[in-house]
């Protein structure tokens, strides 16, 4: 992961950063589902696949983490990245819970293509959706909505009604 940090300060990312996001995504997702297929005595090819997501990862949360500094208002970032640390927190408990047991039943294999699948599919998706594809242009309707919600919720609050 170190390496990847190290890759996206000295490439410096795409100009526009939701195709950095949606590329690093798409290439992760192709790198897990790769490892599915690797044969049982072919460990440093999945050592070098897992080397592969490993670099995509620090690429594709820097990115994302750079796209929402700069679209969300900085009187909002506190909100938005404490609610985003706290689902991926939330995400590897239930991970593990899920991936356990499916990996015991269907096996380690079968389980990094229900894992890489999705996450490659996931990459795809995004370049097909305008409206993610214009998150970063200034009056892109999502982030609108979004911090829409934020102001609600901070209004509710301020006001007892939350």
């Amino acid at each position: 992961m170190l390496l990847g940090g190290v890759l996206l300060s000295v490439w410096g990312e795409t100009k526009r950063r939701v195709v950095t996001v949606m590329a690093s995504t798409l290439l992760a997702g192709i790198g897990i589902t790769l490892i599915a297929f690797v044969p049982s005595n072919g460990f440093l090819i999945a050592l070098g696949l897992m080397l592969f997501v490993g670099l995509m990862l620090p690429i594709l949360n820097g990115s994302v983490n750079a796209m929402m500094q700069a679209c969300v208002p900085a009187g909002l970032q506190g909100r938005v990245f404490a609610l985003l640390g706290a689902l991926a927190m939330a995400a590897s408990p239930i991970g593990l819970a899920i991936g356990g047991p499916l990996a015991d039943s269907i096996g380690i294999q079968p389980l990094f293509l229900v894992a890489g699948v999705p996450t490659a599919a996931m990459g795809i998706i995004g370049f097909l959706l305008p409206s993610l594809m214009r998150v970063e242009e200034p009056d892109s309707r999502p982030i609108k909505d979004m911090l829409a919600g934020f102001t609600t919720i901070r209004e509710e609050a301020e006001s007892g009604e939350f």
